[in-house]
């Protein structure tokens, strides 16, 4: 079960893995929009209908993606809801 998913996992690229050279977070009162909309889908109101499997963010390079994902991985973590994250650094 899980003890073989740990095993087979690649903790540096955790979210919060200290071996990540590089962890871009929104600044405060940033893109507060798109964090809300990423989180309500992944953790829905009861009540409302259930969310696309897929999540697709896109966007030029350094236009703030991984920001967002950083910060909505924290705030997720957070909510205890967070499933798993992959960072590429």
């Amino acid at each position: 079960g899980i003890d073989i998913l740990l095993e087979a996992s690649n903790r540096d690229a955790a979210h919060d893995s200290a071996a990540r050279e590089y962890d871009p977070r929104c600044h405060p009162g940033t893109r507060e929009q798109h964090i809300e909309d990423i989180v309500y889908w992944a953790v829905p109101a009861s009540g409302a209908d259930d969310p696309l499997p897929l999540f697709w963010m896109k966007g030029l390079a350094g236009v703030g993606k991984s920001a967002i994902a950083q910060t909505c991985a924290e705030r997720l973590k957070e909510l205890g809801k967070l499933g798993a994250t992959f960072f590429f650094s």
